[in-house]
């Protein structure tokens, strides 16, 4: 049966999946390394926030911010779709391809 909490656990599940593959792929490490990167850009982007008044932050993040909401989207309502198989399924390659591409230009503007 589908629940908002199937779909959180879906779209965390493909988000640490994505970069479980990329960092496990570049260094060796996987779910420690994997969550520093997840939580390292939740907490640049909350820093980043609360300097509203520089302008050319703004400026600067409006495209990476845009694309990793998109890529969060996405992740819903392929969860909304999908999540009803199983949380695993989230862990298919094509939504974590996804959710790395549309993350990653965040992660590198952070």
């Amino acid at each position: 049966m589908f629940s908002p909490w199937l779909l959180v656990r879906w779209t965390f599940t493909a988000l640490r999946g994505a970069y479980e593959g990329l960092v496990s792929n570049t260094i060796g490490l996987t779910v420690p390394a994997a969550l520093v990167l997840l939580a390292g850009m939740v907490a640049g982007l909350a820093v980043v926030i609360s300097e509203r008044r520089r302008v050319d932050v703004q400026r600067r993040l409006a495209a990476p911010v845009a694309l990793a909401m998109a890529g969060i989207g996405f992740l819903v309502f392929s969860g909304v779709g999908r999540g009803i198989m199983g949380v695993q399924g989230a862990l298919g390659g094509r939504y974590l391809y996804m959710a790395a591409t549309f993350t990653a230009p965040l992660l590198a503007a952070l």
